[in-house]
């Protein structure tokens, strides 16, 4: 059976062509049709079109975020979007509001109490102006730096220059030992906006690290793959305490002596 393709060729399966009276033998040739290359191109262009949309408005939250946070001027909520969006563009800025906040409630404390909330508990890590690391006033290298903050977070051996623990008790759960630790990330001027953000992320995973643990040592589960509920439990435990900035150099200095007019 032929089938007719044209006014002058018609096809048959086993690639015969027929020309008038001439019968010639090829490879048959599927071209695609103009419909289907243009149906083809308009659905790449919505999904490429759709990506860029999908990074703009992920992008417009962040700004929209930013906004709010700038706003508000308060010390937790512009730490808590900084350990969301490290590689923020705005992080020299959030940086340098960080310190004045805490300079300002450092002070606020000193009156009133004659110390700030420190003590033992507290692990400084230090960015310095050559982008080295100090943790606990040590130089350290980086890729120890995640090992070193899960081993003074938890503390197994309950050595006195780390922090303290403490006994709480969660219902289905029973007691369980939290850690009093936090990480105070500082810095000196001149870092690189890389290395603070690669500091945060290190400080960030040494937590997630210590939430895996427990989550398997108590569901048998990794945290992702936790209820929400299930996760509560573990972010009580071992809560995700970060700060920024917190320690401002000033307040270690020594007072000047007064002056008195001759």
């Amino acid at each position: 059976m032929w089938v007719d393709i044209g006014t002058s060729e018609r096809f048959r399966p086993h690639g015969r062509f027929r020309r008038g009276t001439k019968t010639l033998l090829r490879t048959p040739t599927l071209a695609t049709p103009p419909a289907v290359v243009a149906h083809f191109m308009k659905r790449l262009t919505i999904v490429i079109l759709s990506m860029l949309c999908f990074e703009s408005c992920i992008e417009n939250r962040i700004e929209d975020g930013w906004a709010k946070i700038r706003k508000s001027c308060s010390i937790e909520e512009y730490q808590e979007y900084l350990i969301e969006n490290p590689n923020s563009i705005h992080l020299n800025e959030i940086v340098d509001s960080l310190k004045i906040y805490w300079e300002k409630r450092n002070f606020e404390r000193i009156i009133e109490f004659g110390q700030t909330d420190c003590y033992g508990n507290c692990l400084t890590l230090k960015i310095m102006n050559d982008n080295q690391i100090e943790f606990n006033n040590q130089r350290i290298k980086r890729e120890e730096l995640k090992e070193t903050i899960k081993f003074s977070i938890i503390n197994p051996d309950y050595l006195p220059n780390l922090p303290e623990t403490e006994i709480i008790t969660i219902p289905s759960i029973g007691d369980v030992s939290k850690s009093k630790g936090f990480i105070d990330i500082i810095s000196e001027s001149g870092f690189e906006k890389e290395t603070y953000s690669e500091i945060i992320e290190i400080v960030k995973n040494s937590f997630f690290e210590i939430r895996n643990d427990w989550s398997f040592a108590i569901f048998k589960n990794s945290f992702e793959r936790l209820e929400n509920k299930e996760k509560e439990i573990i972010e009580q435990i071992v809560p995700m305490n970060i700060r920024f900035e917190r320690l401002n150099f000033k307040e270690f200095e020594k007072p000047l002596p007064p002056k008195f007019n001759n």
